[in-house]
């Protein structure tokens, strides 16, 4: 339904004729050479595994089409838990079906439908899974540790959802210095979480298929090494506490850790202080990036495509109204 997932189904079909699974690059783009895609597996193995099931179960010319039919399928279903979960959470068990609605309704339902396996639903996916392990941390604690898996496995996915992982990685200390040793469990199981699966998803996706290379572009050592660092501060002051004992003294603490991260990316590559596309070729923007509409602001969306901005723009302010 679009060149997005035209492309990941050709990366797919790449991975189940034999091309490596640390390899990257896709070789119909930019001929002979090749073009390494910032794409990750994680979305790749699931759709690759469902084509095989296809192939096996119904035959082999369904595998492809089984796959592009029921993945999307299979990530609305979570994400409508999602939603659900996070309704009852914030407005009792009556606001749960209102949410659905609302949810079912929504123009972006199209990207869940057959044939859409861009990574945009499971960024959707990821985005709202977060959102409700943040909001029900209040009262279980282990669902704060859920955010920090889930917050460096979406930017892995894509960079995409940097905005809400950063105000997830603010929210939990935000807490902490207000309330202090209150919240101080929920930090901790955050930063652990964030520590570990960050440390994973380098050492098995990103070092074996690009090394060591700072990329703006996808979760690479750009950012790596700061949200490591920043989740190590984040437990060492949620467990020790002594020189954070009153509100202020949590303040510069969680303000100096924040320096250190942000001067680790400057160090790194301190192009990527500027956005996940500062080292996109500046010929490109104006004749390919600036018209791809999910980068546009409400003003350009309005001032380009006003009716993209009539259907998604009142929908958003009437579901923000009804929450209120």
């Amino acid at each position: 339904m679009d060149p997005d997932s035209v492309m990941r189904l050709a990366q797919v079909k790449d991975l189940l004729s034999g091309q490596s699974f640390f390899d990257l690059t896709q070789y119909r783009m930019n001929a002979p050479i090749g073009l390494e895609m910032h794409w990750s597996r994680l979305i790749d193995l699931p759709i690759a595994a469902l084509v095989l099931v296809g192939n096996t179960w119904i035959g082999p010319e369904y595998g492809v089409p089984f796959a592009l039919t029921v993945w999307p399928m299979l990530v609305l279903l979570p994400v409508l838990v999602a939603v659900g979960m996070l309704a009852r959470e914030v407005g009792g068990t009556r606001a749960v079906l209102p949410s659905l609605i609302f949810a079912l309704a929504c123009p972006r339902i199209a990207v869940f439908m057959p044939g859409q396996i861009d990574h945009h639903n499971v960024q959707i996916l990821f985005s709202l899974a977060l959102a409700t392990c943040v909001v029900i941390s209040h009262r279980a604690p282990k669902f704060a540790g859920a955010a920090g898996v889930l917050a460096p496995m979406s930017l892995s996915i894509g960079m995409e959802t940097v905005v809400y992982v950063l105000i997830c990685c603010a929210w939990f200390p935000g807490l902490w210095i207000l309330k202090g040793s209150e919240k101080a469990r929920q930090m901790a199981s955050f930063a652990l979480g964030l520590f570990c699966t960050t440390g994973l998803l380098m050492a098995g996706l990103q070092i074996p298929s690009s090394g060591f290379n700072a990329r703006c572009d996808v979760l690479s050592f750009a950012y790596a090494p700061a949200l490591m660092a920043g989740a190590l501060g984040l437990y060492i002051l949620a467990t020790t506490g002594r020189p954070t004992s009153s509100q202020l003294g949590r303040l510069a603490a969680v303000g100096a850790l924040a320096a250190v991260c942000i001067l680790s990316i400057a160090a790194a590559a301190p192009d990527c202080l500027k956005g996940p596309y500062a080292s996109l070729n500046a010929d490109l923007r104006p004749i390919w990036f600036d018209h791809i509409p999910e980068t546009w602001s409400l003003f350009t969306t309005w001032h380009k495509d006003i009716h993209t901005a009539l259907i998604l723009y009142p929908y958003m302010m009437s579901a923000i109204a009804c929450g209120g």
